[in-house]
């Protein structure tokens, strides 16, 4: 109300001052004096503003679902599970991982996505929503004796989507399942690939083997077992039925030795011979697995015939001689680090989980269908086939075990009831065959 500023800035006041020529500066003094005083007179009469009461709201993105995927592995502490923990780790930014084993009991309802780690792990009567699950051939011997047709049509019923460990395995199943993926596992580049040799020259050569020696496929007993025999060398050798080293424990291991061998008639990708390539082992094997898309012949291996003086031969000839051990050892690591590792591995394990959580409703949709007791139907076609049997109908009784296993591909017991009748049958056809010449 006493504002001087009311006055000077009225109009009249102001027009004659500056009419007049008098007191302007003093006039915009005054008014800058005033409007000072009353800018101070306002900041102190002014309520104290607390930054801290006020609530400001910050729009954040929604935090985005991880799929959840149930990984079904074998037994604990063996190679599916250690594979299975890699997967839960290093893809734990993009997915929601949970690991059980075959044993466990688990509800399909629950899970975006269930990965059956081998496919005979879970049994065609449990499974009711196909299109959820994904599934791996990791080696031959899981299908031996089946028919890559029938296995192909098992696969197509019962899993959405399907990958194979080795060039080898997808060039068997692609002609009948076109969608097979190829995608493999790797081994940890940090663990093995820093290995520091300790093997004194001088000493007897260390040839050594991993895996489980009962396991006919392995071939331990039938070559590995005999280069023992050899002079100035030394068989060791660890795995399933023997002492199961820890996964810490294993690169003293291949540090400790100088060569690795493989006898294995088949394979889907032996873990232990890239684990020994990488820790610069020199390396002796049959070709299996995925042997050839690493190692070469003479470059980075030996690869042998499976037999027993092969293998004989390529020991002997790199206990003689010490620089071709350390060669081939050096070039067998520099091929599986690092495109053999979980590093680059495991990206394309992450676009097979992208793939199938994006196509499962498309997989529901298509695999959606009245879909056949297989419990009732196992146990009508045993039924059926116990009959076919006891009235001598061989051809019948192998239609029926042909028909179930369809549904079981993998059961030992079936394969070996087939094996056992395709025998009777030949016998009984020889048999008529030889009535009728004598009929003659």
């Amino acid at each position: 109300p006493d504002s001087h500023l009311r006055a000077l800035f009225d109009p009249a006041p102001a027009r004659d001052l500056l009419r007049n020529g008098q007191h302007g500066p003093v006039w915009v003094l005054l008014v800058l004096e005033e409007w000072l005083r009353q800018s101070q007179a306002r900041s102190s009469a002014a309520q104290t503003v607390s930054l801290a009461s006020e609530s400001i709201t910050v729009a954040t993105p929604a935090a985005v679902k991880r799929p959840r995927i149930l990984v079904i592995a074998d037994v604990p502490n063996w190679i599916f599970e250690r594979h299975a923990r890699t997967l839960q780790q290093t893809l734990g930014d993009e997915f929601d991982i949970t690991v059980q084993y075959h044993t466990d009991a688990f509800e399909e309802r629950a899970w975006d996505l269930i990965y059956v780690m081998e496919f005979g792990l879970v049994p065609a009567a449990r499974i009711t929503m196909p299109w959820k699950y994904v599934t791996a051939l990791r080696s031959h011997v899981s299908w031996s004796g089946v028919p890559a047709p029938e296995l192909a049509r098992y696969l197509r019923a019962n899993f959405q989507r399907t990958h194979v460990v080795s060039e080898r395995l997808r060039r068997e199943l692609v002609p009948w399942l076109p969608t097979v993926a190829y995608v493999t596992h790797g081994i940890d580049g940090a663990r093995f690939g820093n290995v520091v040799r300790i093997r004194a020259s001088g000493e007897r050569l260390r040839v050594g083997w991993a895996g489980n020696r009962q396991t006919s496929v392995k071939g331990f007993a039938e070559f590995i077992q005999p280069l023992a025999e050899l002079d100035d060398v030394e068989l060791v050798f660890c795995g399933y039925s023997d002492r199961n080293l820890a996964l810490d424990e294993m690169p003293g291991w291949y540090a400790s030795i100088d060569v690795y061998v493989c006898a294995s008639l088949n394979e889907g990708n032996n873990n232990a011979l890239l684990e020994a390539a990488a820790s610069g082992c020199a390396i002796v094997t049959t070709d299996n697995g995925t042997v050839p898309e690493f190692l070469r012949h003479g470059e980075s291996a030996f690869i042998v015939a499976r037999e027993r003086d092969a293998f004989v031969r390529a020991v002997i000839t790199l206990r003689d001689d010490p620089a071709l051990r350390e060669r081939l050892g050096a070039a067998a690591s520099a091929a599986v680090l690092p495109a053999w590792t979980w590093d680059v591995k495991v990206q394309d394990y992450r676009t097979f989980f992208r793939s199938a959580v994006a196509e499962r409703a498309h997989a529901e949709r298509r695999m959606t269908q009245p879909r056949p007791n297989a419990r009732l139907s196992m146990a009508t076609m045993n039924d059926q086939l116990q009959q076919a049997v006891q009235q001598g109908q061989l051809d019948r009784a192998l239609d029926l075990v042909g028909l179930m296993l369809r549904l079981e591909p993998m059961n030992a017991g079936l394969l070996e009831v087939r094996a056992v009748l395709v025998g009777e049958q030949a016998r009984a056809r020889k048999t008529s065959a030889d009535a009728a010449i004598c009929a003659t």
